[in-house]
C-alpha cells in the first residue's frame, strides 16, 4: 500500500501507511519483545527500499539501540548486504561518538 500510495503521490495514504507500519510492525518502537524484532527489521527494508527516509532512520536508531537482539535474528541475515552494513556501519559509529 506504501508503494502505491508513494507511486501515485497520494501524501495522506502515505502516511496512513506509515502509522499503521510503526504501529504494527515496530509496535511505536517499544522495548523488543523476545524473538520480536523481525517485524521492524522487515518494515526498516521497506522503508530503505521506498525512500521513507523518517521510518528508515526511526528503525535504524532502534535496531541501534537493540542491535544484539537484532543481530541474532534470522531475517537480520536475510536483510540486504547494504542494509546489514548501514546497521554495522551506524553502531561502529555510536559507539565510536561515544568515547
Amino acid at each position: 500500500m506504501l508503494g502505491v500510495a508513494d507511486m501515485y503521490g497520494l501524501d495522506g495514504l502515505k502516511e496512513v501507511a506509515i502509522y499503521i507500519l510503526k504501529r504494527d510492525y515496530c509496535n511505536f518502537f517499544q522495548k523488543p519483545v523476545p524473538g520480536k524484532q523481525q517485524p521492524v527489521l522487515e518494515c526498516m527494508a521497506i522503508a530503505h527500499s521506498l525512500g521513507v527516509e523518517n521510518l528508515y532512520a526511526a528503525c535504524m536508531k532502534w535496531v541501534g539501540k537493540h542491535f544484539a537482539k537484532c543481530l541474532s535474528e534470522r531475517s537480520f541475515a536475510s536483510l540486504p548486504t547494504e542494509l546489514q552494513n548501514n546497521c554495522l556501519v551506524m553502531m561502529i559509529n555510536s559507539l565510536v561518538s561515544t568515547y
